[in-house]
């Protein structure tokens, strides 16, 4: 009788160090396959924030490089006025397209977006008004 018990005590014992390995080794496998998931939240912080970074750059860009042929020639100045019109309005359509069909895509509700946008405008026009003392 006791070699049968010892040998039912071992079994239990290397059961139990294969199920504590088994879910050591389910852990660190979901936990390597969460560094490449990127949730909702995510996808739109990439939306909202990265891309009018990029859009204020390459206006600014634009910007600037229009200033400097405007300073070397000053014959065009109408012709560089109405180009630096014509571009900027140009990249706020092709960006506002990018981003609907990136919203499209991913499928982000379309109160997030408006609120997003309510927002963002709102403090971009709070920018152009002069400051107030209260």
């Amino acid at each position: 009788m006791p070699p049968t018990s010892s040998s039912s005590s071992s079994s239990s014992s290397s059961s139990s160090s294969s199920s504590s390995s088994s879910s050591s080794s389910s852990s660190s496998s979901s936990s390597s396959s969460s560094v490449f998931y990127l949730d909702h939240y995510h996808y739109q912080h990439i939306i909202f924030h990265t891309i009018p970074i990029v859009i204020i750059i390459f206006n600014f860009l634009i910007f600037i490089i229009l200033l400097v042929l405007i300073l070397i020639n000053t014959k065009f100045i109408v012709t560089i006025i109405i180009t630096i019109i014509t571009i900027t309005i140009t990249i706020t359509i092709i960006t506002i397209i990018i981003i609907i069909v990136i919203i499209i895509i991913i499928n982000i509700d379309s109160n997030i977006i408006c609120t997003f946008l309510v927002q963002n405008s709102f403090r971009f026009f709070s920018w152009l008004l002069p400051y107030r003392n209260r």
